[in-house]
């Protein structure tokens, strides 16, 4: 099996404590990440030949959207480790009418030991791993000569705000020593992609980088639910009391409502390489 959850790899988002709020974010992140990734998928898709592997697919939206870049000829995998989105992409999928595109869960999918795609697209694939290496090299033998791989990640270094606000840095150094403890080495990510793609085998290795900054608008609200979505975690870890970490995010909802602040989140990375 080419393609599963690494056992080395941990997720910061292990607790049920905070389910709403991750979904919430994962809604956020994927709207403001929609029409740069549009743009980026559109430029190098569409003249790339083949079938096509959509890795963290979500609810499908975007893949279906990928599916109409390259065309009805053309198909498309879409994989993700949650079973209601994957079910709720298929049920998209056919009611659109779309014929080219499938959908599975990571445990479900299982590819040929040999090549399979000749593209494959995933977000933050890397950012949230204690074995990156080993994601590199799994998306190496996943491609066929010359394919071309496509990733949307992000960089943890890059969140900031203004003015000074405690619970935002409060919130910031619990992230970092949760990573820590469950041993995740890529938060910060930066030239450590490069190097690790490059250790896989792949070539001709191009990165784009961006930090989105928030002023009046509901995205400002990511770094809350940011890190509601993490509370289970930095409890179960007796790192902060169940009631300081209920008063930072009310600092913290608090501080996103004021007019004057301003936030930036996680840079984020658009990277294009080659199997060559």
């Amino acid at each position: 099996m080419l393609y599963h959850s690494n056992r080395k790899s941990k997720s910061v988002y292990q607790s049920p404590l905070g389910n709403a709020a991750r979904k919430q974010q994962q809604q956020l992140l994927s709207r403001l990440m929609a029409v740069g990734a549009r743009d980026f998928l559109r430029t190098e898709l569409t003249e790339k030949e083949g079938n096509g592997l959509h890795l963290n697919c979500g609810n499908g939206t975007l893949s279906l959207a990928i599916a109409d870049l390259i065309g009805p000829e053309r198909r498309l995998t879409g994989i993700d480790s949650d079973a209601m989105m994957t079910e709720g992409a298929r049920i998209a999928a056919i009611e659109q009418g779309y014929r080219n595109v499938e959908f599975y869960t990571k445990k479900a999918f299982i590819p040929t030991i040999k090549p399979t795609f000749h593209f494959v697209f995933g977000r933050y694939l890397f950012s949230q791993l204690s074995s990156p290496q080993d994601k590199a090299d799994q998306l190496y033998r996943l491609l066929h000569p010359n394919g071309l791989l496509l990733l949307e990640d992000l960089d943890l270094r890059r969140m900031n705000c203004f003015p000074y606000s405690y619970a935002f840095e409060r919130f910031k150094e619990l992230l970092r020593a949760l990573y820590e403890l469950e041993g995740i080495t890529n938060s910060t990510l930066g030239s450590n992609i490069k190097q690790q793609l490059q250790e896989a085998g792949f070539e001709q290795i191009r990165i784009k980088f961006q930090t989105p900054l928030f002023l009046k608008n509901e995205f400002k609200q990511l770094a809350s639910l940011s890190f509601e979505s993490i509370m289970g975690g930095v409890m179960n870890k007796q790192l902060v009391s169940a009631t300081e970490i209920h008063a930072l995010l009310m600092e913290l909802k608090a501080f996103e409502q004021e007019e004057q602040t301003m936030i930036s989140l996680p840079g984020i990375y658009q990277i294009k390489a080659y199997r060559l």
